[in-house]
């Protein structure tokens, strides 16, 4: 994550992805991070934004 927002890569961080760990943009300072609710979702934003 932290190369990709170096890069101006886009993050997708997808709601469904449930972790343990409590962590938010804001607490890792990442600014390019993308929100979706479903693993179809960013399947979908993906091919959007022309990446497969």
């Amino acid at each position: 994550m932290l190369a990709c927002e170096k890069l101006g890569i886009p993050v997708l961080a997808v709601k469904e992805n449930s972790t343990i760990l409590r962590v938010t943009k804001e607490r890792l300072g990442l600014k390019n991070i993308v929100k979706v609710k479903t693993y179809d979702d960013a399947v979908k934003l993906l091919k959007k934004m022309g990446r497969r």
